[in-house]
């Protein structure tokens, strides 16, 4: 469990849980395909690799002498070879859109490996990390699917959807926030950690997954299956009693099975009202 759980493996089972949960609310089989491993190699690759800059950056050499450092250098070749192997089976049509989002996603680590003065202007704009974060998590897990499975769905409800995602994502990114409130400092990165306080980190929270609710309401009013919005609840009301727990916050596993592991949970939720 630890391996899973140090590698980031819950965080790539996260984003393939979210790519079925896109296909589970578009009412299309759930399958197995090509793009569903690029999703998960791609996550298992960006963040192991975030965290070895991120470790190396702040922790010198030192980690060369660990054997978590070797582990995460196999794990990140792993995640290469896996990916590799998912770029050779997928349309050509989607590289063009796969490059500019993994060109935004390099942007996350842009700070442990780059020293520019118009990056540090970048890296001081206090919504953008986690509106990238967000971001690509969504597109990547939302539009993307939809698009390769030939979904038909109108735009309205696509955006509904999409802001539900969103704010969804950005609401668990949050807490990360406050975890890495004094790292972002030191790395020159400023985020609403450093501009709210816990209490109102708390409340934007929940006008994200109030915003989340409103929009999923409104999908699943129009496609006619609006009990599945119990998944919704069940993970929002989950998602506050993490944030507003003192003993959970407390956790060893907190941020990296508890948190992360609720895109596993609202999954799961969602299958189970969809069927019945």
């Amino acid at each position: 469990m630890n391996y899973f759980v140090e590698y980031n493996f819950i965080v790539a089972f996260g984003a393939l849980a979210l790519y079925f949960q896109t296909l589970i609310l578009c009412k299309h089989n759930i399958e197995f395909a090509p793009y569903s491993g690029l999703l998960f190699f791609a996550s298992l690759l960006d963040y192991n690799l975030h965290k070895l800059l991120k470790n190396k950056f702040h922790a010198g050499n030192k980690l060369e002498k660990e054997p978590f450092y070797l582990n995460l250098k196999v794990i990140i070749l792993f995640s290469i070879i896996g990916l590799s192997i998912c770029l050779l089976n997928i349309s050509s049509e989607l590289y063009i859109k796969l490059f500019l989002i993994g060109t935004i996603t390099l942007l996350y680590s842009l700070p442990f490996v780059i020293k520019h003065k118009n990056i540090n202007a970048i890296k001081k704009i206090p919504f953008l990390k986690t509106f990238m974060v967000a971001f690509v998590w969504t597109y990547l897990t939302l539009n993307i699917p939809i698009e390769i499975g030939n979904v038909n769905i109108d735009k309205v409800e696509l955006i509904a959807l999409f802001i539900a995602r969103f704010s969804f994502i950005a609401a668990i990114t949050l807490p990360f926030d406050i975890r890495d409130k004094e790292v972002d400092k030191e790395d020159g990165i400023v985020t609403l950690a450093h501009i709210y306080t816990v209490k109102q980190i708390q409340r934007i929270v929940i006008c994200l997954l109030l915003a989340m609710n409103f929009f999923t309401v409104y999908y699943l009013t129009v496609t006619g299956a609006i009990v599945i919005e119990l998944a919704f609840l069940i993970s929002s009301i989950l998602l506050l009693y993490l944030i507003y727990s003192k003993s959970m916050i407390k956790h060893h596993y907190y941020y990296k099975i508890l948190l992360d592991g609720l895109l596993i949970i609202q999954c799961l939720l969602v299958y189970i009202f969809s069927i019945i």
